[in-house]
């Protein structure tokens, strides 16, 4: 699979995120709180469209019904983008000497 620039996919599997680590560990570093926000819809589309589970959507009022079948597989991609995430920024965090990620998912 050829990732281009604009695919939401780019960064997060084909660009290290070290830059992006380090400047948050700078910003940290002088006082500001840091929090990313990781979208995960491009992949949890990718995986309900494999698994032909769009086709037993169902919607009331415009809204999207998710089934418990469903719901796990929305759980297993939002898991994926924030481990990869977490773990391509934790290497240019601990070299600035910030240690670990602090995550938390309330």
């Amino acid at each position: 699979m050829k990732l281009q620039p604009q695919d939401p996919l780019f960064l997060l599997l084909a660009q290290p995120l070290f830059l992006l680590g380090l400047d948050i560990a700078l910003s940290w570093l002088l006082g500001m709180n840091i929090v990313t926000v990781a979208g995960s819809q491009h992949q949890i589309d990718q995986q309900l469209d494999a698994s032909d589970a769009l086709d037993s959507i169902v919607q009331h009022n415009s809204n999207r019904v998710t089934d418990a079948h469903t719901l796990q597989m929305v759980k297993e991609g939002a898991g994926f983008v924030r481990f990869e995430i977490e773990r391509q920024l934790a290497p240019s965090l601990k070299a600035a000497g910030l240690g670990s990620i602090i995550s938390d998912s309330k």
